[in-house]
């Protein structure tokens, strides 16, 4: 799904870089048993709408936050399960038919072949999550699924690449979704405390995004409807979905001032192009506070 218009979609993707990914590749080491995260933060988005570029870009800031239980358990053939339930929001500043909370399950099995430095970490993993918004038409069910491999590249550089599939079921046609992606991530150790990660991933599939429509975009969309986020039929603002394929680029940096305690700053570009010409570009900065019990 190319979900780049809502929290739980684009920025979704950025905490898992943020998280996930350092969580996947150290995941066969930890010890079994229960801990307890959260994260706050405060953001920009530099094209809420995803509206087409060349246009009208409406900006905004955001702040948002999650909090998760995860529980892990060695099985046997070096294999973990890791289970994580999660429940959020976002409050924007500006248009809050965006504003939502969030509730998700996640479950990953990893296997990994031996205890040597450099064996890879393979995993697979699937999620279901529950989505309400401000603007109803946007409530929605998602399901997501993927496996990835990890590897250790050298004692400061480790790597991680996937495949991952999405589908999204919402109260109105527009916002329902479905999209496959490939990504590729590589973490570097710069110091004990300082962590910088680089991301790429390309998808494919359904997008929306909302605005005054061209007849390009009429041309290329499967279904219009008028949205009530960004003022609905008297702005003449209208949602609308589309096949296209996006590029996303990823710059982070994670900063632990203490065993519990880090603080993350991520940048992120989304890129996404679709038939007749139609382009949108999606900057989004964050800033955020972590913390595992």
């Amino acid at each position: 799904m190319l979900s780049n218009t809502n929290r739980s979609g684009a920025v979704g993707w950025m905490r898992a870089a943020t998280v996930a990914v350092p969580l996947a590749i150290a995941a066969p080491a930890n010890a079994a048993g229960l801990r307890l995260g959260a994260d706050a933060g405060l953001g920009y988005d530099g094209n809420v709408a995803n509206a087409e570029s060349g246009g009208q870009m409406p900006a905004t800031g955001f702040a948002t936050a999650d909090m998760n239980l995860q529980y892990s358990k060695r099985l046997p053939l070096n294999t973990q399960l890791m289970l994580r339930g999660t429940l959020g929001g976002d409050q924007y500043f500006h248009y809050v038919g965006l504003s939502n909370a969030r509730a998700t399950a996640l479950a990953r099995l990893y296997y990994r072949p031996s205890g040597a430095f450099y064996a890879p970490t393979f995993a697979i993993w699937g999620s279901a999550g529950a989505s309400r918004f401000g603007s109803r038409m946007r409530d929605s069910s998602e399901y997501r699924g993927g496996a990835f491999v990890s590897e250790e590249l050298t004692t400061e550089l480790s790597a991680r690449v996937g495949g991952s599939f999405s589908e999204r079921d919402s109260d109105s046609r527009v916002f329902d979704l479905r999209g496959q992606s490939a990504s590729l991530n590589l973490d570097w150790l710069a110091t004990r405390s300082l962590t910088a990660y680089l991301g790429y991933e390309y998808r494919y599939g359904d997008v929306f995004s909302s605005g005054q429509p061209t007849l390009k975009i009429v041309r290329a969309a499967e279904v219009i409807e008028i949205d009530d986020a960004f003022g609905g039929e008297a702005a003449g603002e209208f949602a609308y979905r589309f096949k296209g394929h996006s590029q996303i680029g990823t710059l982070g940096f994670n900063y632990a001032f203490s065993p519990r305690f880090s603080i993350d700053l991520q940048g992120q570009d989304i890129n996404t192009r679709a038939a007749f010409g139609n382009h949108y570009n999606h900057p989004i900065g964050t800033i955020s506070l972590l913390t595992r019990f």
